[in-house]
């Protein structure tokens, strides 16, 4: 045998190699299931007015365009995420601990009770409760607050231009379709 086709025999089974390895890694990856939701129903609070309530409804309906899968539908069912205005106790916590100078606390969810806080009162606008609302499901599918110079509903300090343009940005259909498939 020549030293010719040594090097041709071998990389005719490191192609060999290398082609099963790819298929094996495509089948594995395509069986990996995506993180499923705990909860994708929820329940507004009697607390919170009819318009505050329909602001709240468009907030959760806007991650349904790119991941049906992750529809959240309005219905108040024991296991369903509720959306709260926090009083008492519950505010004083979220403020103290969340507030920081020039930086006030609009929403918060809380995973271990399954509940999203909403601080309608501190809103001048329908539509900055709305963007709230919105920013606060992205964390209930998992999404991280996210520091950027540019408009998204996951911007850790939301802007002003998506409350006026309602709609995921880039970033957040990026980091969505991260954690599950997007159409």
């Amino acid at each position: 045998m020549t030293f010719k086709s040594i090097w041709l025999s071998l990389g005719l089974r490191f192609a060999l190699i290398a082609v099963i390895l790819v298929w094996t890694l495509t089948f594995l990856h395509r069986s990996v299931e995506r993180p499923a939701f705990v909860q994708r129903s929820y329940c507004i609070s009697d607390g919170f007015s009819d318009q505050e309530k329909q602001m709240i409804r468009e907030g959760a309906a806007i991650w349904d365009y790119r991941a049906p899968e992750a529809r959240f539908v309005e219905r108040c069912e024991p296991n369903a995420i509720q959306v709260k205005i926090p009083f008492g106790e519950k505010r004083r916590w979220i403020t103290s601990t969340y507030d920081h100078p020039g930086l006030w606390t609009m929403g918060l969810h809380e995973p271990a009770t399954n509940t999203i806080w909403l601080m309608e009162d501190r809103v001048s606008r329908m539509s900055e409760l709305r963007v709230f609302a919105s920013h606060e499901f992205g964390h209930v599918m998992n999404l991280p607050d996210l520091s950027i110079e540019h408009p998204a509903i996951m911007n850790e300090a939301i802007r002003h231009e998506v409350e006026t343009d309602f709609h995921l940005y880039e970033d957040d259909i990026t980091f969505l379709c991260k954690e599950q498939a997007c159409r």
